[in-house]
């Protein structure tokens, strides 16, 4: 009988043993990594769907479901690519999801802060023109804005005549 126990015993601590340095591995395989960013990257921010404020606190609800920028994600990037010399300039896409009028004001004051430090920012909308109608495809609407240093001599009394 107490070769049975010891033997049972070894089985159990060698597979714990196993169980430990599987999970290892496996960590250590497919934790991510930080991404490599190229020397010329532009920064590419999907504003197409509405940002929450912050992400959910519940475990479980970021487990189950996909997991969400939060308006917070999107402000820090911005800090951080400003501050990054690879990130020369941010693409962002904009859609049809209202966003409430603090949002947006946190977003274009980021987005001011971003070109303030000599950087592009492109933003595109499709948005559909005054003269939509069912039969007609919504126009698309580039805006494109340039780091203060890069505009022309023009002053901006010149350009709005």
């Amino acid at each position: 009988m107490r070769r049975f126990v010891v033997g049972f015993f070894t089985a159990v601590g060698i597979l714990v043993v196993l169980l430990v340095v599987v999970g290892l591995v496996a960590w250590r395989t497919l934790v991510p990594r930080e991404p490599v960013i190229a020397s010329s990257t532009i920064l590419n921010l999907d504003l197409s769907r509405s940002l929450p404020e912050a992400a959910p606190e519940d475990a479980l609800t970021r487990l189950l479901f996909e997991e969400t920028v939060s308006l917070r994600d999107v402000l820090d990037a911005l800090q951080r690519a400003g501050d990054d010399s690879r990130i020369k300039g941010v693409f962002a896409r904009l859609g049809t999801d209202e966003m409430g009028t603090a949002t947006v004001q946190e977003l274009r004051e980021a987005i001011a802060a971003f070109r303030a430090k000599g950087k592009f920012a492109i933003a595109f909308a499709d948005t559909p023109s005054p003269t939509h109608s069912a039969s007609s495809p919504p126009a698309t609407a580039p805006i494109t804005s340039r780091p203060p240093s890069t505009r022309s001599g023009c002053s901006r009394s010149a350009r709005s005549g």
